[in-house]
């Protein structure tokens, strides 16, 4: 038997009940815009995990410092610049939230998924897939496992712990986390 923790910090988030502003119509264009969001952050966020791995790469090869790809940085900033100027502001809802991590997975991993030949067997085209998508997604984004580890049983708790999103993981640690959250998800993906 699942037992909800209703101490835990996303139970007392949840309104008891929607505002009055919150009709159909709000929740379905959170879900669209949030939709557009994901899908388009993409580039951006793949040239700041890129520059975030060449720098974790460097620290490791010639010792600490900044090692980071400027031309990379420049577009990671220029990319959310644009963001922000031409879509609508990031909304705090659950609908926006989920539309926006969904398009974002599933973007990211349906495109090289599909593109790969189908010679190459599922498993091989979706870890192949897999290794792409973690790549252009954001490894510190609070996932399923930061929600998990309030929810799930006790017994799931360490788990859940060890695998959620923590600002100082290093960037491989904390891609290799998501890569291993976007495994169901991927495997969703492939009925598509």
């Amino acid at each position: 038997m699942v037992q909800i923790n209703r101490e835990a910090q996303w139970y007392k988030d949840v309104p008891e009940e929607l505002p009055e502003d919150e009709g159909l119509l709000d929740i379905a264009s959170d879900v669209l815009q949030g939709a557009r969001r994901g899908y388009m952050k993409i580039p951006g966020q793949f040239a700041e995990n890129l520059s975030g791995m060449i720098d974790w790469a460097g620290d490791k090869l010639v010792g600490e410092g900044d090692n980071r790809v400027q031309a990379l940085d420049r577009f990671s900033d220029y990319w959310k610049e644009q963001l922000q100027e031409y879509l609508p502001e990031a909304r705090d809802t659950t609908a926006y939230k989920a539309s926006e991590a969904v398009s974002n997975a599933l973007v990211s991993f349906i495109g090289p998924f599909k593109a790969l030949p189908k010679g190459m067997g599922v498993i091989k085209r979706g870890a192949i897939a897999e290794g792409g998508a973690t790549l252009v997604q954001d490894p510190y984004e609070e996932r399923l496992a930061d929600i998990m580890k309030d929810v799930g049983p006790e017994l799931t708790i360490p788990l859940f712990d060890a695998v959620r999103s923590k600002p100082d993981d290093p960037v491989p640690l904390a891609i290799l986390k998501r890569a291993g959250e976007n495994i169901g998800l991927g495997l969703a993906a492939d009925g598509l």
